[in-house]
């Protein structure tokens, strides 16, 4: 178990000098931390996106629950399984022609 231990901290060691020795280079440097910004936007605007009301644009204006193109005329009953494993009737907004 100890041959494991120091095997792997060997290893550790190792791949962290390698990425210490890597990242001092300048240009590289400048590279990972300009698509880390763009990831971190990226993430941003995914999360925004999960505290918007469902069925709605980013306005707030109410779309069709199904295309989300067009504004809704009615509502569509559909059964979605509850938390507690009870089937719960929900209504989704419908534009009547998707």
């Amino acid at each position: 178990m100890a041959e494991v231990d120091a095997e792997l901290e060997k290893r550790r060691r190792s791949n962290r000098d390698y990425m210490r020795a890597w990242r001092s280079n300048p240009c590289r440097a400048a590279r990972q931390q300009a698509s880390r910004s763009i990831w971190d936007a990226a993430r941003k605007l995914r999360n925004a996106g999960k505290a918007m009301e469902p069925f709605t644009t980013v306005s707030g204006k109410p779309i069709c629950g199904f295309c989300g193109k067009r504004a809704p005329l009615t509502y569509a009953s559909r059964l979605r399984l509850g938390p507690d494993g009870e089937f719960r009737r929900v209504e989704i907004p419908y534009c009547g022609m998707c």
